[in-house]
């Protein structure tokens, strides 16, 4: 009887031992079920666009050069600084110029003197001529003496005119206003008429950038205005946004037949003197209208042999797979041209970390795309970070 008792009490125990097995795995069963980050696709107005690249050029550029030979007397501006038109900025030595303006200037007096005499003889000998007391051979003689006086005199007055006119050269002026470079040539060093290079000003209004738009780009999105004033974006290198904003000014007259494109011009305006002449820069040209889009996180697509695809949630958490039509890459997001729409809730992680036809624990978030990163007005970003925004 005791022997039959001990029995049942193992038996018990073992059973209920058992039962608590069971309810431990369950447990560990419903433990296994993966939390995934999901949110809802967003829709936005997006702008395509096209990137080029292209480097700065000043609209007026001057490698200024003297128009008299001579030795430099003085330099008169601060290398690097701002000039405006007319400053003075070399000096040439000038004696030997005023030496040459004063010798034509008593030229000039002898020669008013011989005319003045070669004039009243030339009009006493018409007087004698008209008498016959004058031969007719020798009135015209006096008449060319004096028209030859008259030629002299000419000849002499623009020579001084010449003269004055280099010695205004020794004075080196600014011929644009803009940032002047250092002094190539120095005092004391002689330099030779349009043949030395004394320094370079660079105008720092505006600041171009050409760049060459592809035949089919120009055809579909510019052909039917000859004179397009689209707004662009621009980023020097090192920057990380596209905050310069300038506009299209000039269209070339035709097509390059050997590259197939056209080259096009945008201007920006100068600003702080930030943008130098022959910065490399980024051009980002706006392409239509902007049009509303969806747009999932790049990191929640997967690839299919030759399809995209994501993973939606439906009602009961489970993972359905969902082919794609995808767009163009906007930082780290893209466009999804069909297979989604406003409201379905995807995988922000995709099939990187659980697979089609798996039960989850959800765990939403918000995907945040910037400050309205994605629109024409802003001319988004080359990177836009993908944050992620766990709802409690």
């Amino acid at each position: 009887m005791k022997a039959a008792i001990r029995s049942g009490l193992i038996i018990a125990i073992l059973l209920f031992l058992q039962g608590c097995g069971v309810g431990d795995n369950a447990t560990a069963v419903e433990e296994k079920i993966p939390a995934v980050d999901v949110a809802p696709v967003a829709v936005l107005a997006a702008q395509s666009w096209k990137t080029y690249t292209s480097r700065l050029e000043a609209p007026e550029v001057v490698r200024l050069m003297p128009r008299i030979s001579g030795i430099v007397e003085d330099v008169c501006f601060k290398e690097g600084s701002k000039v405006s038109k007319g400053d003075v900025l070399f000096t040439i030595d000038d004696e030997q110029f005023k030496s040459r303006v004063e010798t034509i200037e008593s030229q000039i007096t002898g020669a008013e003197a011989a005319l003045a005499q070669a004039k009243s003889e030339f009009e006493r000998g018409k007087q004698l001529a008209a008498t016959r007391v004058l031969s007719q051979e020798q009135a015209l003689a006096r008449q060319s003496t004096y028209h030859q006086r008259q030629a002299e005199l000419s000849a002499l007055k623009a020579q001084l005119q010449s003269a004055k006119l280099d010695l205004s050269y020794t004075k080196v002026t600014a011929p644009i206003s803009g940032i002047v470079s250092r002094a190539f040539i120095t005092q004391g060093n002689n330099v030779v008429s349009a043949q030395s290079v004394l320094t370079s000003i660079v105008s720092d209004v505006k600041r171009y950038a050409y760049f060459d738009i592809d035949e089919r780009t120009w055809n579909a999105f510019f052909a039917s205005d000859s004179q397009p004033n689209s707004q662009v974006a621009m980023q020097l290198l090192g920057e990380n946004d596209f905050s310069h904003i300038g506009n299209i000014d000039f269209v070339d007259n035709q097509i390059d037949s050997q590259t197939g494109t056209l080259r096009v011009r945008a201007v920006f305006e100068q600003r702080n003197s930030a943008l130098k002449s022959g910065a490399f820069v980024r051009v980002r040209l706006p392409l239509g209208a902007p049009e509303k889009s969806v747009f999932v996180p790049e990191t929640s697509l997967g690839t299919d042999l030759e399809n995209k695809f994501v993973l939606t949630l439906d009602e009961n958490n489970v993972l359905q797979y969902r082919k794609v039509e995808i767009g163009e890459r906007f930082g780290q997001f893209r466009q999804i041209k069909n297979g989604l729409s406003k409201g379905e809730v995807i995988a922000i992680h995709g099939a990187g970390s659980v697979s089609s036809g798996a039960k989850i624990a959800p765990r939403k978030s918000l995907v945040d795309v910037g400050k309205s990163s994605l629109l024409a007005a802003d001319f988004p970003a080359a990177d836009v970070p993908v944050t992620t925004t766990a709802k409690r």
